[in-house]
């Protein structure tokens, strides 16, 4: 597949470095790089120019909308990154944040205590009274562990903001996210996890069926699409 450049961009911050991007072609999804600007320092880069009109117009925009405002919002909290930096109509970069996924954490078998848990709970809780629900926090790619055994979350592309939504709705995108947090810790951590959350993990665990956050929308379509033609 053809490269595609994309050099010196002018960042929305005009006192921000300049970044270099290099994308490939993927459909139906943001192509994600690291890259280091002129100073050295790490970017992530989520573009979606590479993707055809048809997903940049009725899907990326609304990807890109969700995550960068749930990121401008967050981004004095400590264990989300920033700030954004706008690169272009269908691309933005934040800064990189070091650390293990909880995948890595459970490939390699290493051990969580309940502090680290405890710290997930809160930072979660945080962004809820911020007025932001991330929705895929089930995913242990979107979860970090950063120096310090702390916590971080990544992947803001289906984060809903709970302002404008009745209190039952809140509290149940609310739950969805803890819920999420909990079943990290059942896995990692099973004998720190109490009662109560090990309940609510299992409450909302019976409503999977009804989910539609799992993954990007035309990425699952293409995956079905690709199984179908396999047959």
């Amino acid at each position: 597949m053809a490269e595609q450049t994309l050099s010196n961009i002018i960042l929305e911050d005009a006192a921000a470095p300049v970044l270099s991007v290099h994308t490939k072609k993927r459909w139906g999804n943001a192509h994600v790089t690291i890259q280091k600007d002129d100073q050295g320092q790490k970017w992530v880069v989520k573009d979606f120019n590479p993707c055809s009109a048809l997903v940049r117009h009725l899907f990326a925009r609304f990807i890109l909308s969700a995550e960068i405002r749930a990121l401008r919002r967050l981004q004095n909290v400590d264990g989300i990154p920033g700030p954004v930096r706008i690169l272009s109509k269908w691309s933005f970069a934040y800064p990189f944040v070091d650390g293990l996924t909880l995948r890595d954490i459970r490939t390699q078998g290493i051990k969580l205590d309940r502090s680290y848990f405890e710290a997930l709970e809160a930072l979660v809780t945080e962004m809820h009274e911020i007025g932001v629900a991330h929705l895929d926090l089930r995913n242990r790619r979107n979860i970090l562990v950063i120096e310090g055994d702390k916590p971080a979350l990544l992947d803001f592309g289906t984060a809903l903001s709970l302002k404008y939504w009745p209190g039952f709705i809140r509290r149940l995108l609310s739950s969805v996210d803890l819920a999420g947090v909990y079943k990290h810790w059942n896995k990692l951590s099973p004998e720190t996890i109490n009662p109560e959350r090990r309940k609510m993990m299992h409450k909302m665990k019976s409503l999977d069926r009804f989910w539609v956050f799992k993954g990007y929308p035309l990425q699952k379509l293409s995956s079905k699409s690709r199984r179908g033609r396999k047959k």
